[in-house]
């Protein structure tokens, strides 16, 4: 050792922390090839200061001297930041180490395997993959999920040309002896494939998941296509494969991660057949899969696998196939069909629901059709009118006000006026409960009101004072109504012309009206006297 470099040394046990930290800045610079540096560093790595154990490993990072695997290696035991300084150290020393780690495996405790793991990742030559692999083959079952997020978080963080060369090592492990003589290493293999964003993966990672496959293997193989990027090509014949595991006996070691890896994926048209089948699966979520696929298929044929569920008693199975049926195109004009012959009144809610996100998509003929259907269902006192117009609302409101007020004014040139009242309430609470349909509906509630002393809350009352606000003509729609008697306008005028302003002119003109439709009536003698008591000309 150079005399400047002893110096350097002997000033790292100085009795001075900034002495100490200076010292191993400087060896870290300079003493590389310098017998004695790694020594005295490596001294510090069993000390208790640990801003001075995390230079003296910075320090042995930059000499990049075998010699410190000694040193560094008891560090591994750390589950913390100094642990991750001596991996660095590791990998940095490259292949001439990744033997030497192996040896010490045999005894190793958990963090120290995951140490020693990311730095045989990180190293990343033929031979350190190798032990790798037999590292991750060897860990217990309940074990391997954890040592593969480990050699996960290193596959990602490498540079493109190491993840490529990673890559070629393990199809280099894959196609030879060492895979077929251990399945578990194979299967390693597989999963860290599936890590290292490699297009041309996907067909290896396929290849190995067939049914023919050891089961560890087929099950790593399916997991690791999770994570694998798809090619752009080749994507129906994969789907095809993994509907078909979707169909195994072996629901959490192949059904879940195919399906997993299914979920996500644009299947073809051509998969239809495949999905039916699937719907039968003994698995809810194979069945929904499936229903939620099918309905990206906007076919007559998906359609009709699809309807068979909508009245499915589990809604885990209904629900999903009513979502698909909604947004398919192809569905409209079966699926209205179907609820205008409905005779159930659940089912038909359910196909009214599932029609009602296309609803202003509907044409002209299938809004009139809706409508006649709901005025049947009507003059039939059968509740089945209910999700029809529910439907015919969200397709038409202007319809569906020309509908129900056409019915109302048949109802009410019939004298039927409870039915007019009735029909002309069910477009209550919406935009189209105008002041036409306030006017009819009041008319119809006149009639039906029994014409004692009048109430400020009587609905009728209600109505009309609402309407004389409006810019509607009420008085002329009065004076030309042929349904009303001398005494129900009688009525009408009572009420209004003790109030003011508009209310009170209105109900003067209708006390006029009615001395002119009775003149020589009771009605027309009361009429006058209450003109005169609230000073009305």
């Amino acid at each position: 050792m150079k005399q400047q470099t002893k110096r350097i040394c002997d000033l790292l046990t100085s009795d001075r922390g900034d002495v100490q930290c200076a010292a191993v800045l400087v060896l870290g610079e300079l003493g590389a090839g310098e017998e004695g540096v790694v020594d005295a560093l490596g001294e510090l790595l069993a000390g208790r200061d640990r801003a001075l154990m995390t230079y003296a490993l910075e320090a042995l990072e930059k000499i990049g001297d075998a010699r410190a695997l000694d040193h560094v290696t008891p560090l591994l035991r750390r589950d913390d930041e100094l642990q991750e300084g001596a991996v660095r150290v590791l990998a940095g020393l490259g292949n001439g180490v990744a033997k030497k780690l192996g040896e010490r495996l045999v005894e190793a405790g958990a963090p120290e395997r995951r140490a020693i793991q990311r730095a045989w990742t990180r190293i990343g030559t033929v031979a350190a993959t190798k032990l790798l692999l037999e590292s991750l083959a060897r860990e217990a079952p309940g074990d391997v999920e954890d040592a593969l997020l480990g050699v996960r978080r290193e596959v990602t963080a490498m540079t493109d040309r190491n993840r490529r060369a990673m890559t070629e090592n393990l199809r280099k492990f894959l196609s030879g002896p060492e895979a077929r003589r251990s399945k578990e290493a194979r299967a390693a293999a597989l999963r860290i494939l599936g890590f290292a964003d490699d297009p041309s993966a996907f067909v290896v990672l396929l290849r190995n998941a067939k049914a023919s496959a050891p089961p560890i293997v087929r099950t790593a193989a399916l997991r690791a296509l999770r994570t694998a990027p798809r090619p752009a090509r080749g994507g129906d014949a994969a789907a095809r494969q993994l509907l078909e595991a979707l169909a195994d006996p072996d629901y959490e070691h192949v059904v879940r991660p195919a399906l997993e890896v299914l979920v996500p994926m644009t299947l073809a048209p051509s998969a239809v057949e495949e999905l039916d089948s699937l719907t039968r699966s003994r698995h809810s979520d194979v069945r929904r899969f499936a229903l939620s696929k099918l309905g990206t298929f906007d076919s007559k044929r998906a359609v009709e696998v699809l309807l068979r569920f909508v009245d499915e008693p589990d809604p885990a199975v209904r629900e999903p196939a009513a979502r698909a049926l909604s947004a398919l195109t192809a569905a409209r004009a079966t699926v209205l069909s179907r609820l205008l012959a409905e005779t159930r009144s659940e089912r038909a809610w359910m196909l009214a629901r599932v029609l009602k996100p296309q609803a202003e998509e509907l044409s002209t003929e299938q809004v009139r059709r809706l409508g006649e259907r709901v005025v049947r269902h009507l003059d039939h006192d059968n509740r089945l009118y209910e999700p029809l117009l529910f439907l015919l609302r969200h397709a038409s409101a202007t319809a569906c006000r020309e509908v129900l007020l056409r019915r109302a004014m048949r109802k009410k040139r019939s004298r039927r006026f409870e039915d007019t009242a009735l029909t002309l309430r069910l477009l209550e609470r919406h935009e189209i409960f105008d002041v036409e349909v306030r006017y009819e509906l009041a008319i119809a509630l006149l009639k039906q009101s029994p014409h004692g002393a009048a109430r400020s809350d009587d609905p009728v009352v209600e109505l009309f004072s609402g309407i004389v606000s409006e810019e509607f003509p009420l008085f002329e729609r009065l004076r030309k109504e042929t349904v009303l008697t001398a005494d129900e306008l009688a009525w009408l005028g009572a009420h209004f012309v003790s109030r003011e302003h508009d209310e009170q002119e209105l109900g003067g003109q209708v006390l006029h009206l009615v001395m002119r439709k009775a003149p020589r009536s009771s009605l027309a003698k009361d009429a006058r006297s209450m003109l005169a008591q609230h000073g009305v000309a």
